[in-house]
Formats: structure tokens, sequence, C-alpha cells
């Protein structure tokens, strides 16, 4: 029987990205103690709307990720948050991503872009990263899940 869906499983670095994001969202709050400004109304609102911002980003790498396919659409699940793809549109990469902590080593993960032609745009919800810590076995496997559930090709980013 030929499953319509792909989940993604969360890894170490995943929960290791939430963790010291969430320690990192309290930094703006912080700020108006140690510089000592007075907490007015304005100077709360802006403090607690950068740390939601930067909790919610950590969060994120948390939530449950899946690509549902039922018919001719396509729904991807971000936790509780649900999004209508478009195939064309929508690009897969196999590229670097970013992440916070010792190793100094180079991550390689799944990155969704939901449009294509917002890349290089500033957008919360145009990039997702599905999988932390991808190695070529993985790559592989998501590679045929892919091409068989909707006939697309995960594209390669090479280092420089």
């Amino acid at each position: 029987m030929k499953t319509n869906k792909i989940v993604f499983k969360n890894t170490y670095t995943a929960y290791f990205q939430f963790y010291a994001l969430a320690l990192l969202s309290i930094v703006p709050f912080s700020f108006p103690y140690a510089l000592g400004v007075k907490l007015d109304g304005i100077v709360v609102f802006f403090s607690i709307m950068a740390c939601s911002i930067i909790f919610y980003y950590g969060l994120s790498n948390i939530l449950k990720k899946s690509i549902l396919v039922k018919g001719e659409k396509v729904i991807f699940s971000n936790g509780p948050f649900k999004y209508n793809l478009d195939v064309n549109k929508m690009a897969l990469y196999y590229e670097k991503v970013s992440v916070l902590g010792g190793r100094f080593k180079d991550y390689y993960g799944l990155v969704l872009y939901r449009d294509i032609d917002k890349i290089f745009g500033m957008s919360f919800n145009n990039r997702f990263v599905l999988a932390y810590e991808m190695d070529e076995v993985k790559l592989e496997i998501y590679q045929k899940k892919f091409k068989d559930l909707l006939d697309i090709e995960i594209k390669v980013v090479k280092a420089l």
C-alpha cells in the first residue's frame, strides 16, 4: 500500500536549537534591566514581541513536520500550522543550515521553500528546516520518497 505522507523525525540538533533559542529569547527582555531603562509600556511591549519571535523560531524546530498529499492538494504541517503547497512553486534543498552551538562542524539539512520566488526575501513562513543532521543515506531515502510521492527532485547545494 502506497503511503501519501512523509513525516520528519526530530533529532538531537533540533532539540538543542530549541533549548538554545529558548534561553536566547530572554535576552531582549533583560536589556532594559541591564541598561537601567525605565520600563514603560512601549519598552515592555517591544521586549515581549522580540522574546516571542525568538521563542517561536526555536519552538518551530521541534514541532512535528509532515507533508501530506490528498489528491491534487499538497499540505505541509508544521505542528498545528498547515500550509497548502504549490508543487510548481515549492523547492526542496539539501543545504548547509545554521546551528547554534559548539561542535564547530558543518550541518546539512533538508530545507523546504514554500515559494521559490521568495527565497531571497524576509519571510517567516517560507523557509522550513525539515530535517537536521542529514547524511548521504538519509538524502537518498528522502529523494526516493519525494520522487515517488510528488515527482520532484531535491536540489543539492554544494559548499564553495
